[in-house]
């Protein structure tokens, strides 16, 4: 019998973490990512990504 439902994803995101921010900081978020057509998780994900390249680039 064939397997029903949705397909496993090859590297899941499945860690959580939490942040707490300021009314203003969600604010600016919530603002940066309508304007950008993103997720929080995409934005928060981005400026990792941002910090890891720039950090690699300053060694």
């Amino acid at each position: 019998m064939a397997k029903i439902g949705r397909p496993k994803e090859v590297n899941p995101r499945d860690k959580t973490i939490g942040v707490r921010l300021t009314d203003e900081e969600h604010k600016k978020l919530l603002a940066y990512t309508e304007n950008h057509n993103q997720t929080i998780t995409q934005t928060v994900v981005d400026g990792l990504n941002y910090l890891y390249e720039k950090k690699a680039v300053d060694k």
